[in-house]
């Protein structure tokens, strides 16, 4: 590193490049998925409840106190905030500990295990066969994996297919009001609408539905 501190950075510049595309890359798009679905789920937190409900729904050991932060791993460590902001970086790789970053000149940052890493590495379920009669097989695959939002090009990515063929498919059932669609950046992610969920649900039933009943003084048709 003396001798050729150039070198030296190009070769662990290369090292970290290929640890990326070995050991990460391919995963990435699922890895993406859990940690955008954690950010949204937490915007809504802090838009419906405000930031202290927010802040400590994250984890036990995270509370708040007098307009500071205080992370309990072992420890108490108080995050003063000072108008400096507080940024929350959901891990996919940090779990189960929680870590607080309080050294100058870094912003206060709070790195958690995301929402649903347990899960993970689990094969998602394959879509219900009478889904799959409705819907054909690639709408029902996108349909059931969308139990949390996703961008087209997650969706593309995890199932192997094309990003505008993807496309197509979730306009098609944007369309029909089985899923909706908003606007994060750059990309759209989508969800099941109430209606999308239910059609999911009752599909992994078997079909069952409550048995119509005739209204009264009315003769059944």
């Amino acid at each position: 590193m003396l001798t050729d501190p150039a070198a030296t950075r190009d070769l662990l510049a290369g090292q970290v490049q290929a640890a990326w595309e070995r050991l990460v890359a391919p995963f990435w798009p699922r890895i993406q998925a859990v940690l955008d679905a954690d950010v949204a789920h937490r915007s809504r937190q802090l838009t419906d409840h405000g930031l202290r409900p927010m802040l400590e729904g994250i984890d036990a050991r995270i509370t708040w106190r007098d307009g500071t932060v205080v992370v309990n791993d072992g420890m108490d460590l108080t995050v003063e905030l000072r108008g400096r902001g507080l940024v929350l970086m959901p891990s996919a790789y940090i779990w189960p500990a929680v870590v607080a970053v309080v050294d100058e000149p870094w912003q206060p940052t709070i790195v958690y295990p995301a929402r649903g890493i347990a899960e993970l590495w689990q094969q998602a379920a394959p879509p219900a066969d009478a889904l799959v009669r409705l819907l054909g097989r690639t709408r029902a695959l996108l349909l059931a994996r969308l139990d949390r939002p996703a961008s087209t090009g997650t969706l593309a990515a995890l199932h192997g297919l094309s990003p505008s063929g993807t496309s197509k498919h979730l306009i098609a059932m944007r369309d029909t009001g089985l899923i909706t669609g908003t606007r994060h950046g750059h990309e759209i992610r989508y969800a099941r609408t109430r209606l999308g969920t239910e059609l999911s649900r009752a599909a992994a039933a078997g079909g069952a539905t409550a048995p119509l009943r005739p209204r009264p003084g009315r003769a059944p048709a």
